[in-house]
């Protein structure tokens, strides 16, 4: 990949990154006494899909990049798998904590439909302030001018 091809994934990746923290900061943001606002939740369920679908393509291209053409093709599949743990990995914690957010809620009195709203929306929350931590650290290192 040459200096053109670098600029347009490091674009798209950072492109993805703020898709994903919208997305995230914007689903996270509904309240739960709204009646059930499904467009709006759609609408930032698919930002925030398009955002992590967007990194993830930079993000394998950076990756195949760094390595010579004969290893390509491994790293990809390696690129693939740890991706696949990542994603089966954060699906565990973020089961857990819907448990724990939803267990909250209906401690605090509110029925179960509620309870589930307050736990996918608490979750999305947690979710967005993860992801402008990472935006945040990652500028912080462009800045210093680190990798």
């Amino acid at each position: 990949v040459g200096w053109c091809g670098r600029v347009v994934v490091g674009v798209v990746g950072r492109g993805g990154w703020l898709g994903m923290g919208l997305g995230l900061t914007w689903g996270g943001a509904l309240s739960v006494t709204q009646a059930w606002p499904f467009m709006a939740l759609a609408l930032a369920l698919s930002l925030l899909g398009l955002g992590l679908g967007v990194f993830q393509v930079a993000y394998a291209e950076q990756v195949v990049a760094t390595l010579p053409d004969s290893d390509r093709g491994l790293s990809g599949s390696l690129t693939l798998v740890t991706r696949t743990l990542g994603i089966v990995g954060a699906a565990m914690v973020w089961l857990w904590l819907m448990d724990v957010l939803q267990t909250r809620a209906l401690a605090h009195g509110a029925s179960i439909a509620q309870a589930i709203w307050a736990g996918t929306l608490g979750l999305m929350s947690w979710a967005a302030v993860l992801v402008w931590v990472m935006v945040f650290w990652r500028v912080v290192q462009a800045l210093s001018g680190s990798r």
